[in-house]
């Protein structure tokens, strides 16, 4: 069943969101706060109110230090009381913090446990984190299988990096049966949105000829969005990838190349 927040709290984090993000225009004749003290006020009388909004909005505050000096045991405790009253986003946080030891001990199994809780509420940066874990095995048993499930529920929902990491584990066959053909499809979803990674896994599959026809001028585009990435860890290999395929190229398809990656932002030098 859908909650909705009472009007006089909806009108209180409204015009607390109004005064965190600098806009002006708010009236004080009808009670509204006109300052950031008054807006951290309202937030904490709305969330200590048990306003499961308010609540995530102040953890998130004090997590990112906005207005406020940042306080991981504070944003933490925030969250944890919108958390247990179902905000997903809440659970998600929460996890995050669990995760990387923000305001306490690293624990990736209390992290599992809030990420499962939003995940099933169909969060889907909730259901990759959680894949996460199972694929590599921290905070609960490693477990394949339910990684591809959570993997395939993000990716349903255009979540680039469960696309990717989807794709990897379908290209190579690990843990499923092997589908190039479905990894290059889930690849061109994530590339296609701007991931690098799946840039580059893409640019690889077009130069190998796996899962569709081998496309040297289509894998250098790719290769050439990699390099205007300017990425620390794959700009360099994609451009080399994309000088020795212009080595190959006639001179028309090296003219077509390089002007498809000039469009794209990269500028490398020309193949001898």
């Amino acid at each position: 069943m859908t909650q909705c927040l009472r009007p006089r709290t909806l009108a209180a984090l409204l015009a607390a969101v109004v005064l965190a993000t600098g806009v002006s225009g708010a009236s004080a004749e009808v009670g509204v706060p006109t300052t950031y003290g008054d807006a951290m006020r309202w937030y904490r009388s709305a969330a200590s109110g048990g306003d499961a909004a308010a609540q995530f909005f102040l953890g998130y505050m004090y997590q990112n230090g906005i207005r406020v000096d940042p306080d991981p045991v504070e944003a933490a405790r925030w969250y944890r009381e919108a958390a247990e009253q179902g905000h997903a986003r809440a659970q998600l946080n929460l996890g995050i913090m669990a995760e990387r030891g923000e305001g306490s001990v690293a624990d990736p199994g209390a992290a599992a446990q809030w990420y499962r809780r939003a995940a099933e509420s169909g969060l889907a940066a909730a259901q990759y984190n959680l894949a996460v874990l199972y694929d590599g095995g921290a905070g609960v048993a490693a477990d394949v299988a339910m990684a591809l499930r959570w993997y395939r529920r993000a990716a349903e929902q255009g979540h680039a990096l469960a696309q990717n990491n989807l794709a990897i584990h379908l290209a190579e066959g690990s843990g499923v049966a092997a589908d190039a053909e479905a990894a290059v499809a889930l690849y061109q979803r994530a590339a296609a949105s701007g991931l690098v990674d799946a840039q580059y896994n893409l640019g690889v599959m077009l130069v190998l000829g796996e899962g569709v026809p081998r496309d040297d001028l289509a894998a250098h585009l790719w290769f050439s969005k990699v390099v205007a990435s300017g990425d620390s860890r794959l700009a360099d290999s994609a451009a080399d990838v994309m000088v020795a395929l212009e080595a190959l190229m006639s001179p028309g398809e090296l003219e077509a190349a390089q002007r498809a990656a000039a469009a794209a932002g990269a500028a490398l030098p020309v193949a001898p």
